[in-house]
């Protein structure tokens, strides 16, 4: 009769058990390890204690464990002599559901694999482990192994294109830059230069611009593309590691006073590095060399290269200096446009009043002509842009209005044509 083992006379002998992939059959681990004795096979759940035992579901203290490590117990070897495992002599064989069930545990563990290695040494040791079997059931169990390799190298594909994708950026600036620390130096000066106001403080900004542009030019984004749009991982670490060696980081515990330097330097420098960049992808069009670092851009018929930059990283063609101050000019216009349309409807005003006065007949249509001159002049002076800003009532007395003008043209356009019913 064969001699067995079972879960409680192996804990009852200071030894440990575990239980590989889904398998139901438990194993007896090697000192010290998560191994089984029979394979070397890891363990996903071990059993020191017999409180481990009501954790695992359809495990008792009277279930018998794997055959083949009840025989290693038994035979015992030198190196694992003293392991509380009582060491019997016995010769018997593993069943072929025994082995079975341990290959299937094993295979399930393939999907635990961190790596390509790992899932080949699954591979391998479950392969040693079908010899155990007569030839024609290892077909199935070969085939399922077959299949559990099949999706973990296929995970592994996915997880090793993620990594490369992710390794385009830059992440380290000290590491992957080695001009960094050439321009984190330069850098960190001007920037304490904003803040003294040696020189200009603009002039200093300009320059602290130009070597922020650069130090982007070098950093790469999630693309593996020049850090155009200052968000890559090495970029920001380096412009705040320059905003701390300057003194003008915003943080807790600051004063008031130091805040407001912060916030006044960062903003000064801000706005001049959106000039800085727009010059610098500006002056792509005409430094060859530089534009060769854009070759992954496509052109369009006609189109610089300036422009396609521009297009394909989303970048507005105008700074946020030249934005502002397109915007004052727009309404210095406006209020110029406005100012003057007053002064025609002023004098259409008049006009009217002078088309109307009974006691000036001698040539109404001419004074009506003018009427209508005088206005058109003023309605084409008013940029309707300006209109763009109009909300509340002011929005709603400018539609009753236009559209008392449109009700009123319409009537004099009827009876200028003959076209009038009264």
């Amino acid at each position: 009769m064969a001699k067995t083992l079972t879960v409680g006379e192996v804990l009852e002998a200071d030894g440990a058990l575990g239980m590989v992939g889904s398998g139901k059959v438990p194993h007896v681990l090697r000192p010290g390890k998560a191994l089984t004795r029979c394979a070397d096979a890891k363990v996903a759940k071990e059993i020191r204690a017999v409180a481990h035992v009501d954790g695992v579901k359809g495990l008792t203290l009277e279930t018998k464990i794997c055959a083949r490590c009840a025989s290693s117990v038994f035979a015992g070897t030198p190196e694992e002599k003293g392991d509380g495992v009582a060491t019997k002599k016995n010769t018997d064989k593993p069943s072929e559901a025994e082995i079975s069930a341990l290959i299937q545990g094993m295979i399930d563990t393939i999907a635990e694999a961190k790596t390509d290695t790992a899932a080949s040494d699954i591979q391998a040791k479950i392969e040693s482990e079908l010899l155990g079997l007569p030839s024609g059931k290892r077909a199935g169990l070969r085939m399922q192994m077959k299949e559990a390799m099949s999706k973990a190298r296929e995970s592994f594909k996915g997880k090793a294109a993620s990594k490369e994708i992710e390794t385009k950026e830059t992440l380290d600036w000290k590491k992957e830059i080695p001009e960094g620390k050439h321009l984190f130096d330069e850098g960190t000066q001007q920037a304490q230069d904003v803040v003294a106001g040696f020189a200009s403080a603009g002039a200093s900004a300009r320059a602290f611009a130009g070597t922020q542009v650069s130090m982007a030019t070098l950093s790469k984004n999630k693309d593996g593309r020049p850090d155009l749009s200052f968000r890559s991982q090495a970029y920001r670490d380096w412009a705040n590691e320059v905003y701390e060696a300057a003194g003008i980081a915003r943080k807790e515990g600051q004063s008031d006073e130091e805040r407001k330097r912060a916030v006044a330097a960062q903003s000064t420098i801000k706005r001049a590095r959106s000039q800085s960049r727009v010059d610098y992808i500006r002056a792509l069009d005409n430094s060859p060399e530089e534009a060769k670092l854009y070759g992954f851009v496509e052109l369009a018929e006609g189109e610089k290269i300036s422009e396609a930059v521009f297009r394909t990283y989303k970048i507005n063609p105008l700074s946020e200096g030249e934005l502002a101050t397109q915007k004052a000019q727009l309404k210095a216009q406006q209020k110029r446009a406005e100012l003057e349309a007053k002064k025609v409807v002023d004098a259409a005003g008049e006009s009217v009043e002078s088309a109307t006065d009974s006691s000036k007949r001698e040539a109404p249509q001419k004074r009506v002509s003018d009427v209508f001159g005088a206005l058109l002049s003023a309605a084409n002076k008013l940029d309707p842009a300006y209109l763009d800003g109009l909300e509340g009532d002011d929005l709603t007395m400018a539609v009753t209005n236009a559209e008392g003008l449109r009700d009123w043209a319409e009537a004099v356009i009827k009876r200028l044509s003959g076209d009038n019913d009264e």
